[in-house]
């Protein structure tokens, strides 16, 4: 029961951290007018593959420096039980 607990208290402590860390981005990429489909069976227009490609990767940059530049903001108790977790189940095997 006290392990359910904390899964959801990390749970929304991860969910608010990624809201604010990844809102702007997320928000942009969902744009209609922003097109970064890159599978040219759903493309429209094979011609801007490239360019969607180029997109596709701008935002993949954008989310993984957001995430890198946030590191401070990632609350320490979380690092911590993920760290612990990780040892424990190294130990174990």
């Amino acid at each position: 029961m006290l392990y359910v607990l904390l899964c959801f208290i990390i749970a929304g402590v991860l969910w608010q951290y990624l809201h604010d860390t990844l809102d702007n981005v997320i928000k942009t990429l969902l744009d209609p007018n922003v097109d970064c489909e890159v599978d040219p069976m759903k493309i429209q227009c094979l011609d801007n593959l490239a360019a969607n490609q180029d997109s596709l990767l701008d935002f993949v940059r954008k989310v993984w420096c957001r995430i890198v530049n946030s590191k401070q903001q990632f609350p320490r108790y979380v690092a911590l039980a993920c760290l612990l977790g990780l040892s424990l189940c190294c130990y174990v095997m």
